[in-house]
């Protein structure tokens, strides 16, 4: 077996290739399952085996790999006795994905730093090959005779994406990752290859034209931390791109009704009544209570729900949390205790994610959610890696932790994973000397 998979006798490029990919598919593949995971991860896991056997792996990189998931198998085991009720089957599929992505992100780490840039060529083929496929989709819409051509673009609710999207079948799902490209590719120079740069310019259009809620917010607010962190460091020379970006993106959503409704209802249930605005009313005939639930839209809604049921479920576990993936069995006790009414609907989407990261995260891990806040914000202020990575790494962060969709999808374990490998390797360093 030595002989055979020595590896001394494999193409380095090879694992690097197979890596690329991995990350490539982790970004770009929406709903994870264990095809991808066999087809497109597990070679670059292969790969990190032989690595332990030859021992090409760093002795300090190990160590804290398994100081990690240490945590996550002892966390595991103690919420699932202190979650009995929950009656939480085990099923390794998920954790499984969640180890290979874990343990991928932390050996090819400095890999997917390096080439970033390859990774968002890929995604930008694969994004004009989507948009071809959507473009001969869209003679069956024209067969619909109530068909409006013009309710494709700029429509926060039912968009391109939305109507037309194969791999992202909703807006709000390419804003997801469509954000953290976005600023990447306005924090670096743009490609030497005119082609590319056509690409870019199409998915810039792209991405204002099909906007959603989670798209504009996302921009906005990562925009905000890219300014400041700009201004800490004291790099000023592309500060006006992202100046210019969160006025844009700040202006769309003053401006679109449906998504200012979004954000101002989303605050008011949240406590956050900043500014106040007179909704329109349909039927004057209806009584306070009635008008009430028919304005709360069903996005904001099914974030409430979701919110009330992990605040349930926090205080019945002494907010130690569920577990690593244990929210849909937490979603399924609670939903009906939670329950608004307003729409059926709101107690089931969003089931297995949260429809936001960080309640899936605070959901799982409980109190220890500040561990990874401690990260963040601890990598905010002391990254050292090129700004166009770590304006990708913290845009994708900011705007999954507002509207995600799990671990597994458009490469949140990678960024968080290095964000909390880098935090602890920094941190480890200075106390060393």
């Amino acid at each position: 077996m030595y002989k055979i998979f020595n590896y001394n006798n494999l193409t380095p490029k090879i694992e690097e290739i197979l890596a690329l990919i991995a990350f490539s598919s982790l970004f770009y593949l929406w709903s994870f399952n264990l095809i991808d995971l066999k087809i497109l991860i597990i070679p670059s896991f292969f790969f990190i085996i032989i690595n332990l056997y030859n021992k090409k792996i760093k002795t300090s990189d190990l160590k804290l790999h398994f100081l990690l998931l240490s945590f996550l198998i002892s966390h595991y085991l103690l919420a699932y006795i202190l979650n009995q009720h929950l009656l939480i089957k085990f099923d390794l599929r998920l954790p499984l994905a969640f180890f290979v992505i874990f343990t991928i992100s932390v050996q090819y780490k400095d890999l997917l730093i390096k080439n970033l840039k390859i990774i968002f060529i890929l995604f930008l083929f694969f994004f004009v090959f989507e948009l071809i496929l959507m473009v001969f989709s869209l003679k069956e819409l024209f067969l619909d005779d109530n068909f409006k051509p013009l309710r494709l673009i700029m429509n926060c609710d039912d968009g391109l994406f939305s109507r037309l999207g194969l791999i992202y079948q909703e807006n709000s799902h390419f804003g997801m990752i469509s954000v953290p490209f976005l600023l990447f590719i306005c924090a670096r120079k743009f490609f030497k290859k005119k082609i590319l740069n056509l690409f870019v310019i199409i998915f810039i259009f792209v991405c204002f034209l099909s906007y959603s809620t989670t798209f504009l917010f996302g921009l906005f607010i990562s925009s905000i931390l890219i300014i400041i962190k700009f201004l800490l460091i004291g790099n000023t020379k592309k500060i006006s791109i992202f100046f210019l970006l969160a006025i844009l993106s700040f202006s769309f959503l003053t401006f679109d009704k449906t998504c200012n409704k979004k954000i101002l209802q989303t605050l008011d249930l949240l406590g956050i009544q900043i500014v106040k605005k007179n909704l329109e009313i349909k039927d004057q005939n209806k009584d306070l209570k009635n008008e009430k639930k028919e304005i709360i839209n069903l996005s904001t809604q099914v974030f409430d729900t979701n919110l009330r049921i992990t605040l349930s479920s926090l205080k019945d576990n002494g907010f130690f949390g569920v577990g690593l993936n244990n929210y849909p069995h937490m979603h399924r006790f609670y939903n009906k205790k939670v329950s608004l009414g307003t729409y059926s609907e709101a107690n089931v989407l969003n089931s297995k994610d949260g429809s936001s990261n960080f309640i899936k995260v605070f959901a799982e891990f409980g109190l220890f959610i500040f561990i990874f806040i401690f990260c963040f914000i601890y990598y905010f202020l002391n990254s050292k890696h090129e700004l166009s990575f770590f304006s990708f790494t913290i845009s994708l962060i900011v705007t999954q932790a507002i509207r995600g969709a799990g671990y597994y999808n458009a490469g949140f374990l990678v960024c968080a994973t290095i964000i909390i490998i880098f935090t602890f390797q920094d941190i480890i360093k200075k106390i060393n000397g």
